[in-house]
């Protein structure tokens, strides 16, 4: 899967309960974690969504760095 952040793989699981997970792995940034339940066929938010804006950030910093040390 190709992202705005980059390459990452999702991996997708079900535990003995039958409730799926989905991991990114990669060089991706996260934005949001939440839970979804997907029973209805239709992905639908279940709890408070816990959003994480420091870490985007501070990869875009990191990017204007590099792009401006090495005149990407």
């Amino acid at each position: 899967m190709v992202n705005k952040g980059g390459m990452i793989r999702c991996t997708v699981s079900r535990n003995i309960q039958g409730e799926l997970k989905v991991n990114f792995t990669g060089n991706a940034t996260y934005i949001y974690s939440c839970t979804v339940d997907y029973s209805s066929g239709r992905f639908d938010i279940i709890s408070d969504k816990e959003s994480f804006f420091e870490e985007g950030m501070l990869y875009q910093e990191f990017l204007e760095k590099v792009t401006e040390d090495y005149k990407l």
